[in-house]
Parts: C-alpha cells; sequence; structure tokens
C-alpha cells in the first residue's frame, strides 16, 4: 500500500510539473508572438522576400532560358502565394526562435520595451534602417566581389592544387 501510494504520489507530482512546464512554455510563445506582431517582423520578411525576387527571376532565366515573361510572372505569382500561405507557419517558427534565444523574464521585458516611447520608434525606424542596411550590404558586397574576382579568376585559370 505504501509503495502505490508513493507511486501514486510520484506521477501525481510529474503530470503536475509538466502541465507547469507546458503552460509556462505556451505563455512563452505568446509573448513571443506578441514581440513578433508589435514589431512586424514577419511583414519585414515578407517584404525582404520582394527584394529577393529578381534574383529569384534571374535564377529561374538561368535554369530555363526559353522562359516567357508571362510565366515568369506566373512563376512570381506562385512564390508569392506560398509565402503568403506560410506566413502563420513563419510566424510560429520565429516564435519558437525567440522562445530558444531568450529566457521569460527577457521575454517580458522585450514586451514591456516595445510598449515604451523609443521602443515604438525603434518599431516605427526599424524597416528604413533594415533598408538602409540592405543597400550597405549590397555596396560592400560589391567590392568584396571586385577585390576577390582577379583571385578567383587564378584559382579558376590555374586550377585547384
Amino acid at each position: 500500500m505504501r509503495l502505490q501510494l508513493g507511486a501514486i504520489l510520484a506521477i501525481l507530482f510529474l503530470t503536475c510539473s509538466t502541465n507547469i512546464f507546458a503552460q509556462s512554455r505556451e505563455d512563452e510563445t505568446e509573448i513571443a508572438l506578441t514581440l513578433i506582431d508589435l514589431t512586424g517582423e514577419v511583414d519585414v520578411v515578407m517584404s525582404a522576400f520582394d527584394d529577393l525576387m529578381p534574383l529569384i527571376s534571374s535564377n529561374i532565366r538561368v535554369q530555363y532560358p526559353d522562359i516567357s515573361s508571362r510565366q515568369l510572372i506566373l512563376i512570381q505569382d506562385i512564390y508569392r502565394e506560398e509565402w503568403n500561405a506560410a506566413r502563420e507557419q513563419f510566424r510560429s517558427a520565429l516564435a519558437g526562435v525567440y522562445v530558444g534565444h531568450f529566457t521569460y523574464d527577457e521575454l517580458l521585458q522585450l514586451r514591456d520595451f516595445y510598449h515604451t516611447p523609443i521602443g515604438q520608434r525603434l518599431v516605427e525606424e526599424l524597416p528604413s534602417i533594415q533598408t538602409a542596411a540592405g543597400k550597405a550590404g549590397g555596396r560592400v558586397g560589391m567590392q568584396v566581389d571586385a577585390a576577390a574576382m582577379p583571385r578567383i579568376e587564378n584559382v579558376i585559370r590555374d586550377g585547384a592544387e
């Protein structure tokens, strides 16, 4: 009887502690989703995808040189539709990333920060900052390409050793 009571108490403890942990994790995910919504992070990524569309189209043209402009537009539309369909899946995956990188208390602090005037200002300015950062990265990338190409051409010309 004593062994059965101990086993029952152990199972009860494990069940309760698992439920408490699951509730905490659920709360963390909800806080992370709130942060994602406050920052508009999903919209930023969706916008970045639109910025990548010319590169995607260029790669498609290389793979399928005879593709018509109309077909290319249809393919671009398909990509956009699929990304829009995956929006909530991406939002949830992003929440998991937040939960993996921040503690519960840090998530709360971040949420509180984004409700402050400076947090709101950051949210307003972040898209412009990211656009400018992308352009700056593109300029530096062009410089890197220009510096690397002679060396790359030497490797291709001379062969790998």
